[in-house]
């Protein structure tokens, strides 16, 4: 397996991935924008793009760089926004661990909370596998990249399934309380495979749930809370791994009903599927496949 991601690496430290540029590809097909060029360039991929009024040029550089170049305007500024979160992750050279977590915003489906380990050894094989925010990675490439990360980094990845969700919830009844329950316990986990004294995560909520959540070893450790936390390849790394872990619980959970359980809280068909949920196999089976303090 280690033989197979060293290929990957080879490859990927000499060219653009492919796969970034199909992803901005279809970015620029979404929102309606035309190539009006594409070409190679020296170390990277070159996109002209036009919205009609104005033309922006897009770089994509083999460090896995994005540079958006032409004067301030929407198109500009939308393409850029996309590269912010499409950019590989800068390198620090820092020990730490990174977590994230995946369906806190989701009715159905577990809470997946993961940790990864990233130092400076393990730091730029990542960045060269492509390792980003998951929510810039379409679900075929998360589960690529989520057996490379495991390999190569010590992890962990803790499920909540929706009963054992539902019954943190019901105790603790906040659910900044129920997340750091989960980050605090997918920490110790990699505590226990290597020491470390920097952690960081996601902004989303008071610091202190998540020390009043720590044990043992994690009472040690310097926690750092920041807003787009997933710019950090271990952040970005926990977040694929969670992420898969999402996708699995949905895939699983859906058997389970014999239904397509839709992600999401807002989707108006939410509500009709929980309605066939409750009618097809009784209210008890609600609780077994989504979160019940939503308002749905």
């Amino acid at each position: 397996m280690r033989n197979v991601i060293l290929r990957k690496l080879l490859m990927a430290s000499s060219t653009v991935s492919e796969k970034s540029l199909a992803a901005f590809r279809a970015f620029a097909q979404e929102k309606n924008f035309a190539i009006h060029d594409e070409r190679k360039i020296d170390y990277g991929h070159q996109f002209k793009i036009t919205n009609a009024d104005d033309v922006v040029t897009v770089n994509f550089y083999t460090t896995g760089k994005i540079l958006v170049q032409g004067k301030a305007c929407d198109l500009k500024s939308e393409i850029e926004s996309w590269a912010g979160q499409a950019s590989s992750p800068t390198q620090t050279g820092a020990a730490r661990i990174g977590t994230d977590e995946s369906g806190k915003g989701d009715y159905f489906g577990s809470l997946v909370v993961a940790a990864v380990y990233a130092d400076a050894a393990s730091e730029p094989k990542l960045i060269r596998l492509g390792v980003k925010d998951s929510k810039v990675l379409s679900e075929g490439r998360i589960f690529e990249l989520e057996n490379d990360v495991k390999i190569l980094c010590p992890h962990a990845v803790i499920e909540f399934n929706p009963q054992r969700y539902n019954a943190l919830f019901d105790e603790m009844r906040n659910m900044n309380k129920v997340l750091a329950h989960g980050h605090a316990t997918a920490l110790e986990k990699v505590l226990d495979q290597v020491s470390c004294g920097l952690a960081i995560l996601d902004q989303f909520g008071d610091e202190k749930y998540v020390k009043e959540a720590l044990l043992g070893k994690g009472k040690q450790i310097k926690l750092e809370q920041r807003p787009k936390a997933e710019s950090d390849v271990a952040v970005a790394a926990a977040s694929i791994l969670a992420r898969a872990g999402f996708v699995r619980s949905m895939e699983s959970l859906s058997k389970l009903v014999a239904l397509d359980l839709p992600k999401g809280a807002s989707d108006p068909s939410i509500d009709q599927v929980r309605q066939k949920i409750i009618k097809q196999h009784g209210q008890a089976m609600l609780s077994k496949v989504a979160k019940l303090h939503f308002n749905i």
